[in-house]
């Protein structure tokens, strides 16, 4: 995907970006409890924007909207961090990495 943005002077910036997850199941054993201490955490997984191209600085922020089963329902990642992806690739990623449960 890519994002072209321009400002009031003029400037055009672009930056292309890729959207994904990852995910993991953990162990009942291992899991930590929610706020209640009535569910363990089993699933444990991180949402990301990865900006692969052009000017990273043209974005300030990502908002994560993760629906109204979660508390808090959205999450803002304005701190970038620079990753290297499986392909080698260097990239800046934006993400918020969460923990839940499942009746």
């Amino acid at each position: 995907m890519a994002l072209t943005l321009s400002s009031n002077n003029g400037n055009i910036r672009k930056a292309s970006f890729l959207v994904g997850n990852t995910y993991k199941r953990i162990p009942s054993r291992e899991a930590d409890f929610d706020r209640s201490h009535r569910h363990r955490k089993t699933h444990d997984w991180v949402l990301y924007v990865d900006i692969v191209g052009g000017n990273p600085d043209c974005i300030e922020r990502v908002l994560f909207d993760l629906g109204s089963t979660f508390e808090p329902q959205t999450f803002i990642s304005s701190c970038p961090t620079p990753i290297r992806r499986p392909n080698g690739q260097r990239a800046w990623r934006f993400s918020t990495r969460q923990q839940s449960y499942s009746s």
